[in-house]
């Protein structure tokens, strides 16, 4: 169910190669809306960010419209399977930024 599934679902999406649909995982959406976020006070909430739920769809389609937009350069978007690359970053630094309680 693509609103229970999400990331299983857009996985699937991706496995089709059909241009414009990249792997997602709350890594990748954590760090591109930390990115996106314009309010301080928001970034802390979405370093806890857990799962991925319905309420996430917007910031999935902002990710996917990014992508496709002018805000990366025709360079970037003319290498093959640059969203794979693109997702490999985010979820790097996704991972990174996350919450966790006991940080040594």
């Amino acid at each position: 169910d693509q609103n229970d599934d999400l990331v299983f679902y857009q996985f699937g999406k991706y496995l089709t190669k059909m241009e414009g649909q990249p792997i997602i995982d709350q890594h990748v959406i954590r760090a591109f809306a930390v990115y996106k976020c314009s309010e301080n006070f928001l970034v802390e909430k979405l370093q806890k960010l857990e799962t991925l739920n319905k309420n996430h769809k917007p910031q999935i389609n902002d990710y996917i419209n990014w992508l496709r937009s002018n805000e990366l350069t025709d360079e970037i978007k003319s290498q093959k399977e640059y969203s794979y690359h693109i997702d490999k970053l985010l979820f790097a630094t996704g991972k990174t930024i996350k919450f966790r309680k006991n940080r040594t």
